[in-house]
C-alpha cells in the first residue's frame, strides 16, 4: 500500500499518479519536529508555502529541514532546502530520498530530479517549470504574453521589439 508502505519509488511512477515529491522518504513527525503551512499575497498572485521544519527520519535520527512553494496562476514550484543531513552517511544528502513532480499516472508529464542518490544539498533550490512545448518558455508565461503555448518557438520576435521571445522572458520584459 503506498501509504504505509516504508519506501519510495522514482519518478515516473504507477504508486501514485499527482505526485510533489519535496524530499519523498521515511520522515517521522511524531518523533519531533514540524509542518508548517501559509498561504501568502493576494489572488490572483499568491505563492503556497509548506515547510517540514527538523523532521527525523523514520529511524528517529537527525532532522532535515525543506519547502515547497506553489504559485498561483503558473505551473512555477519551488523546493529548498535548508539541512538536508541526518548525520547518517546512507540517508544524508537525499541519498534515501525521491525528489520531482509527476502529473499522472506515470505516463504523463514528470519531471525526476533525483532517486536515493545524494544530490540535494543545504541551501539548494530547485525550481520546476512546465514547459511542455520544450520552447524553453514556462507555458504559463506563454499564455499571459501569447494566449497560448504554440504561438512562438522562442527565437521568434513576437512582439517585433527587437528582442527574441526568450529575451524578453529572461529580461522579465
Amino acid at each position: 500500500d503506498f501509504f504505509t508502505d516504508f519506501s519510495n519509488s522514482c519518478i515516473p511512477t504507477a504508486v501514485t499518479s499527482d505526485l510533489i515529491a519535496v524530499h519523498w522518504d521515511d520522515l517521522n513527525p511524531e518523533s519531533g519536529g514540524s509542518v508548517y503551512f501559509q498561504t501568502l499575497g493576494t489572488s490572483p498572485n499568491r505563492t503556497f508555502v509548506v515547510e517540514w521544519f527538523n523532521l527525523p527520519h523514520y529511524s528517529n535520527i537527525g532532522n532535515v529541514t525543506f519547502e515547497a512553494i506553489l504559485h498561483e496562476g503558473s505551473s512555477e514550484i519551488v523546493f529548498q532546502y535548508l539541512d538536508v543531513a541526518f548525520d547518517d552517511p546512507s540517508l544524508d544528502n537525499g541519498l534515501s530520498t525521491t525528489v520531482g513532480i509527476q502529473n499522472g499516472s506515470g505516463t504523463c508529464e514528470s519531471t525526476p530530479y533525483s532517486c536515493n542518490e545524494a544530490l540535494l544539498s543545504d541551501q539548494l533550490a530547485i525550481r520546476f517549470i512546465s514547459d511542455v512545448d520544450n520552447d524553453g518558455l514556462p507555458d504559463s508565461w506563454e499564455i499571459l504574453h501569447f494566449g497560448d503555448i504554440t504561438t512562438t518557438d522562442g527565437t521568434t520576435d513576437y512582439d517585433v521589439d527587437g528582442l527574441i521571445d526568450s529575451d524578453e522572458y529572461s529580461h522579465d520584459t
